[in-house]
């Protein structure tokens, strides 16, 4: 930890975090699936400060990398220090996609300017700005790079999307398509929430009669570093759109 703070240049930018399964309450309104069953709630906004994964590495197993000839494909594995009932957990990215600054991938030792709290992965854990809560690793034991893909149970089982008609996960077909890369949860997708109006939130029938205006709010995230370019809101079950105003902090967020 030592080293990590006083040899490396850290950033410390905002990133959005959301599970893969937000909004999962909606999902299983149409068929069950695995998981809470919890509404929009899934997302945080926070800072976090810490060196990038890749100076890291240059600086300790893989100094002869260039993304320019490393033909072969290589994984960075990240594996967390709590014991779980399926062993630990553990994922993989591509080891190009470390490597890249533009990325911003973090060894976060601290969340919104102080120490990392316990419930956040103290005393280090792993951010990758875009991706899917999954992929950050809390509480961060061990790292390694290998010319194959994480094995582990959480990484197989756990962040995918399989499609509609496989329904067990006991079959051979099941199995191939759990392993598969195609079905893994990375990159957050594009996501739009309304927050207002709020639960419980009520309007006067007098301003009805007046025909007074509303002011609906909402939220907006996607994944990978890309921006939202617009938003629409329907109030009449999707046959006509309205324009939404987009707010948006000047600083750079992922």
């Amino acid at each position: 930890m030592d080293k990590l703070e006083s040899d490396y240049e850290p950033i410390n930018i905002a990133v959005a975090l959301a599970c893969d399964g937000n909004r999962r309450k909606e999902l299983n309104m149409i068929r069950r699936s695995k998981g809470f069953n919890w509404g929009p709630g899934a997302i945080s906004c926070a800072f976090w400060k810490g060196p990038l994964v890749g100076d890291v590495l240059l600086a300790s197993s893989i100094d002869d990398y260039n993304s320019y000839h490393d033909k072969q494909r290589r994984w960075v594995h990240f594996e967390g220090a709590d014991e779980l009932s399926e062993g630990k957990y553990a994922t993989s990215i591509p080891l190009a996609y470390v490597m890249d600054p533009e990325n911003d991938v973090i060894l976060a030792y601290e969340m919104n300017n102080v120490q990392l709290p316990p419930d956040h992965g103290y005393p280090v854990r792993l951010v990758i700005p875009g991706y899917v809560g999954g992929r950050c690793i809390k509480w961060l034991h061990r790292i390694w790079v290998s010319d194959n893909e994480n094995d582990s149970h959480y990484h197989i089982w756990d962040n995918r999307v399989l499609p509609s008609f496989i329904r067990d996960k006991d079959s051979e077909f099941s199995h191939i398509m759990f392993n598969h890369p195609s079905t893994a949860c990375n990159e957050q997708i594009l996501n739009s929430i309304i927050v207002k109006r709020a639960h419980g939130e009520t309007t006067r029938l007098s301003d009805v009669k007046k025909n007074q205006s509303y002011r609906i709010a909402g939220i907006a995230y996607d994944g990978g570093g890309h921006e939202v370019q617009r938003v629409e809101v329907s109030l009449d079950d999707g046959e006509t759109w309205l324009y939404c105003v987009r707010k948006a902090s000047s600083s750079t967020q992922r």
